[in-house]
């Protein structure tokens, strides 16, 4: 870890896959990871780790750029993924818009 930052985030309900559902604080990590397999797999493994925590607590994570949680974690932090997915499918029938998040969690 090379940096932590502590964060006051406003409650947001509007959004379907919102991690701040109460007035909360957030603390965001900065984090220097190898580019090497075993690097990456630590990574993850310590990651999944945190968020397991995390959400024992009660918290929730902000959706990374990165892919460590896995579905089990993301499902828990995010009781509105499914509704996400469908609305999502419906605007966009054809997939015209996509990202890794979207084809590794869908």
């Amino acid at each position: 870890m090379l940096n932590i930052t502590i964060r006051y985030v406003q409650q947001n309900e509007e959004s379907m896959l919102s991690y701040a559902t109460s007035d909360q604080f957030g603390l965001v990590l900065l984090i220097n990871q190898g580019k090497d397999s075993d690097s990456i797999a630590y990574t993850k493994d310590v990651v999944e780790a945190m968020t397991d925590a995390v959400l024992s607590y009660g918290g929730t994570y902000y959706l990374p750029y990165m892919r460590y949680q896995t579905e089990e974690q993301f499902q828990s932090a995010y009781p509105k993924k499914q509704l996400f997915f469908q609305k999502k499918e419906h605007y966009d029938p054809n997939t015209r818009f996509t990202n890794y998040f979207y084809e590794h969690y869908k």
